[in-house]
């Protein structure tokens, strides 16, 4: 069979789609793959490994704003993103006033409209037996419905972007930050916290609504995908902003949700029929029950682990850069749980940026029990590692799923969107500890959960175990391929 996939560069979307597509090449189909030009090596790379490069097929589209996502967008710009783009639970509006403004400045329409026919006239070069197309890729969707053929849709963040069908009245829209810790311990609510719920979803809608229908962006969007681009309208708040919901376009065939089915704040009717949960994708050869095969080749990251005891693992994600504060809060933090438990060391992934982004001190100002990396050789080696015993990151789909494929308790400091249902999702599971202060890292609370999230480690731990084997059971890469095929 032929498969074409088409999605923006970002590594929280492409990750899941490689691993699918190396599979698919090692079962002996052929593969394309439509995206930013930067994107061509890691596909090579790809198809090497799969020693299939006859039959892998890369397509680059172009470069620039209308491909890429929030990574590229805010790079250069601290002030912007630690004002604007990070944001409490249910403040989008303001976030997506801030991030289209860029878009225009970046982008204009006519780019937008030269790529998603690109991607249209591709769909109808190629003639794949299947198109796969991102669902937080705009233009990838757009040119994708454009030429008329079937295809499945992938959904690599929260569930909420699966959730077609959520009543109000029990539970919460989806980036609303309506569900944000408002839950009793054992995950029912109050009539008081019922009440919270209702509100929140009532005025996040509304203002989301509001949006749609003052945004200066969001008209001329809904505009351009009627007049410009052709497409038929689905739907008034999809048109306004991103892509459709699952069961609004009738040729799409079904939607893969890169999640545990369950591990979310969702009643199963809350998703439409062609939602399938495949969990976590890893590429063929890795993941949890190849643990063994990736301790087999050693770094140095792993061989400073090996000498630990009892560490935390902290990765706030690619697009996420530390203010000086913040920084020094979490330092601040770590020495206080050290304090109280001396075996204690922490691993922090902190990217290499030039001062006038990230002015941070150097790592080697640190203690030797911080150990400070700007790249991971291998998370699957930190996460299967025996003395890691919490993940702290920023909500991130991948950071999350990861840590529950290897059944990792998690501190989820959120930051913006769909991160903060994400957070939500780990608390009401038991398997995660949230912040009350997101989107900053503040020291009391981060020391706080971390001194807890140890103390507690066990039953943390035997909990996410049991989301672990549930993972496992969600087929992952193989159950996604299976159902391509």
């Amino acid at each position: 069979m032929r498969f074409l996939f088409v999605s923006n560069p970002a590594t929280g979307q492409v990750n899941p789609l490689l691993a699918i597509t190396r599979e698919l090449l090692e079962r002996g189909h052929s593969v394309h793959f439509a995206s930013a030009d930067r994107l061509a090596a890691s596909f090579s790379n790809v198809a090497r490994q799969a020693h299939a490069s006859e039959r892998a097929f890369f397509h680059g589209v172009g470069a620039g704003r209308a491909l890429e996502d929030l990574t590229e967008l805010i790079k250069g710009k601290p002030e912007l993103f630690h004002k604007s783009i990070r944001h409490a639970p249910g403040q989008l509006a303001q976030y997506l006033s801030y991030v289209t403004t860029l878009v225009d400045e970046a982008a204009g329409h006519d780019e937008y409209a030269r790529v998603v026919f690109k991607v249209r006239d591709l769909c109808l070069h190629v003639d794949a037996d299947m198109i796969i197309v991102d669902n937080f890729s705009p233009f990838a969707m757009d040119g994708v419905r454009l030429s008329g053929k079937e295809y499945v849709q992938t959904s690599p963040a929260a569930s909420c972007a699966a959730a077609s069908f959520v009543d109000i009245l029990r539970h919460p829209i989806g980036l609303s930050g309506a569900d944000s810790g408002m839950r009793r311990a054992d995950g029912s609510r109050s009539w008081l916290q019922a009440l919270f719920l209702i509100w929140r979803n009532v005025a996040f809608a509304c203002s989301f609504v509001y949006w749609c229908m003052t945004s200066a962006y969001a008209r001329e969007k809904r505009r351009q995908r009627r007049d410009v681009l052709g497409l038929a309208p689905v739907d008034f708040l999809c048109d306004s902003y991103m892509t459709p919901a699952p069961h609004l376009v009738p040729q799409m065939q079904a939607a893969l949700s890169f999640n545990v089915a369950g591990l979310d704040l969702y009643e199963p009717r809350c998703f439409d029929a062609k939602v399938f949960f495949v969990g976590p994708c890893f590429m063929p050869g890795t993941g949890p029950k190849s643990v063994v095969a990736s301790f087999e080749r050693p770094d140095a990251v792993s061989e400073w682990l090996d000498a630990s005891e009892e560490v935390i693992y902290i990765n706030m994600g690619s697009i996420f850069y530390f203010t000086h504060h913040e920084y020094e809060a979490l330092i601040d933090a770590l020495h206080a749980v050290r304090a109280q438990r001396p075996q204690l060391r922490a691993l922090i992934k902190v990217p290499d940026l030039p001062k006038t982004t990230q002015n941070v001190p150097c790592a080697s100002e640190l203690p030797q029990w911080i150990c400070r990396e700007s790249w991971i050789p291998s998370v699957e080696n930190v996460l299967a590692h025996p003395a890691v015993r919490v993940a702290m990151h920023h909500g991130g789909g991948n950071s999350f799923n990861e840590a529950v494929a290897y059944g990792m308790p998690q501190l989820i400091v959120s930051q913006w969107g769909e991160t903060h249902d994400i957070m939500a999702y780990g608390v009401h599971a038991g398997i995660a500890l949230g912040s009350q202060c997101a989107p900053r890292l503040v020291a009391a609370e981060l020391s706080g959960s971390m001194l807890r999230l140890l103390v507690e480690n066990k039953a943390f731990r035997e909990r996410a175990l049991r989301w672990k084997l549930r993972s496992e059971q969600s087929g992952g890469t193989n159950a996604a391929v299976s159902i391509l095929e």
